[in-house]
């Protein structure tokens, strides 16, 4: 373990700006090829802020992409979902989305989750009425900086980092500092709790949607990221009691343990848990990716499948195939591919004998690595 003592040496590398916890949330990492002229087009669409409320009639704007270079007619609609980010064109451009969707000629959309980006409902993230946390939150910066590096490792990349530790000089804080060092090279200082909580406690709609994730995960997905397994070499710095306080802290003490028990369950039995009742769905996920737990991971029938990619980790399916990809990811990739223009194949056989005009839809949920079909 750590030793507090020694926190002092690591002051000065920690998040200026309340950088904790962003190194885990953000848009999949595309690499678009050099020289690529896609032009993905801006555009916004009126949605109800309340879908599920016939009285309430109000209205916002939503934020998306499309690209319709690879369009053919009668081709299908692939739609991905954004998620705790800004959405931006680049997903529009590369990928396995993008390949797979100009090999079966369709039209791309790209949306922005409401709350997330320009993406705002309403002008305020009311509703709030608004030490021990100071330490944990300290060794949860810390590790952020690694779970970081967990998330979007390549091949290599975990094993090249711990060499560079292991064979640093120095006690065991001096051998980790300069790698957390460059995971914040924008900061200056280290932000405490306390300043945490005070950005993250003004009801003002910003581009920073940390305080938008933060309440999902208060009120509806739980996932909290803490040192109670064994397996991590924190000890138990950042407890589940860290989070507890947090979301006390940034939205009123009645959030608290029971809310967030009560709205995962919720969110499990609105959804089906791990066991939805849905077709032509396919779930990737690796092994090394901190978030495979709370996804899922085997087949639940001959249309919904499941795969763990070996030594992968977070959205390794989402980049286009590359010799750097492992074979597993390989043929993971090659497997989406055809079992997706498998099912497009399929619907377009339905079509073709003249009973019911389909539209397929393609959504690709990056949030979770799911790609899911619709037809209407």
């Amino acid at each position: 373990m750590i030793a507090l003592s020694s926190l002092v040496l690591l002051i000065s590398v920690i998040a200026a700006e309340s950088k904790t916890f962003r190194n885990r949330h953000g848009p999949p990492p595309i690499k678009v090829p050099i020289g690529r002229t896609s032009s993905p087009v801006w555009a916004n669409i009126t949605q109800r802020v309340d879908h599920f409320n016939p009285v309430d009639k109000r209205t916002w704007t939503m934020r998306y992409v499309y690209n319709g270079e690879c369009f053919k007619s009668g081709g299908p609609i692939f739609l991905t979902l954004g998620g705790e980010w800004t959405i931006s064109t680049v997903d529009l451009m590369a990928g396995t989305f993008y390949d797979i969707a100009c090999e079966n000629g369709g039209y791309m959309f790209n949306t922005e989750h409401r709350y997330y980006g320009e993406s705002q409902p309403t002008r305020t993230c009311q509703p709030m009425n608004v030490t021990t946390p100071g330490r944990a939150f300290f060794f949860n910066t810390i590790a952020d900086a690694f779970a970081g590096l967990v998330q979007y490792a390549v091949p290599g990349e975990i094993e090249s980092v711990c060499f560079q530790i292991e064979n640093a000089t120095g006690s065991n804080v001096e051998k980790i500092a300069p790698y957390v060092r460059t995971q914040y090279v924008d900061s200056s200082c280290m932000v405490l709790y306390n300043d945490f909580i005070d950005q993250h406690s003004s009801p003002n709609i910003t581009l920073d949607m940390n305080r938008q994730w933060y309440y999902q995960i208060c009120t509806e997905f739980g996932w909290l990221q803490t040192s109670t397994s064994t397996n991590q070499p924190f000890g138990n710095t950042f407890p589940l009691e860290l989070y507890y306080q947090l979301c006390k802290d940034l939205f009123g003490v009645e959030y608290d343990e029971e809310v967030l028990s009560v709205g995962v369950e919720r969110t499990n039995a609105f959804n089906g848990a791990d066991t939805p009742e849905i077709s032509r769905l396919i779930s990737v996920h690796g092994s090394v990716d901190p978030w495979h737990p709370v996804g899922l991971l085997k087949d639940l029938h001959s249309t919904a499948l499941g795969f763990v990619v070996q030594g992968s980790s977070h959205c390794a399916d989402l980049n286009s195939a590359s010799d750097i990809d492992s074979e597993q990811i390989k043929q993971t990739k090659l497997t989406i591919r055809t079992t997706i223009a498998k099912w497009l194949d399929e619907i377009k056989d339905g079509t073709s004998s003249g009973t019911t005009l389909r539209i397929s839809i393609v959504i690709i949920l990056t949030t979770t690595l799911l790609h899911l079909m619709y037809n209407f």
